[in-house]
């Protein structure tokens, strides 16, 4: 079997602006409602370093999933669980800042491919959830 012997870098930079995840889905399977947060490059895929969720005031305490998607519409036969992280309950302040909740991938996406996040409890607010990677073409 053949071995890739040489380095992958990404050439172009591919940040997702961020999006905000509020109304909660308590299907563990990701159909139900879900938030696109990163598509893959269309023609040679793309990697993802990490998300990072920022609150974007006083929540409840609740779980953040990210779903990795073949490309097709977000379902149970098409997407796959690879991330379940706690949210903790935030309360707003103007002189003290809010820890954001990183969740570090590191994984790369086939072309076309999508994550998308799910949060398990409904928020008044909601957090500011951003995808940091490349496109390798």
């Amino acid at each position: 079997m053949a071995a890739n012997t040489a380095p992958r870098y990404t050439l172009i930079a591919n940040t997702s602006p961020g999006k905000i995840a509020l109304t909660g889905n308590t299907a563990r399977d990701s159909s139900g409602t879900s938030i696109l947060i990163f598509t893959a490059d269309a023609t040679d895929g793309s990697r993802v370093s990490k998300i990072r969720c920022c609150t974007l005031g006083t929540n409840t305490a609740s779980n953040i999933m990210i779903w990795l998607n073949n490309g097709s519409a977000a379902g149970p036969t098409t997407s796959s669980l690879i991330a379940d992280v706690t949210l903790p309950g935030t309360t707003v302040s103007q002189v003290a800042g809010q820890t954001p909740v990183d969740i570090v991938l590191d994984i790369d996406m086939p072309a076309s491919y999508r994550l998308y996040a799910t949060v398990g409890t409904t928020m008044a607010i909601g957090w500011n959830v951003s995808a940091f990677g490349g496109d390798f073409s």
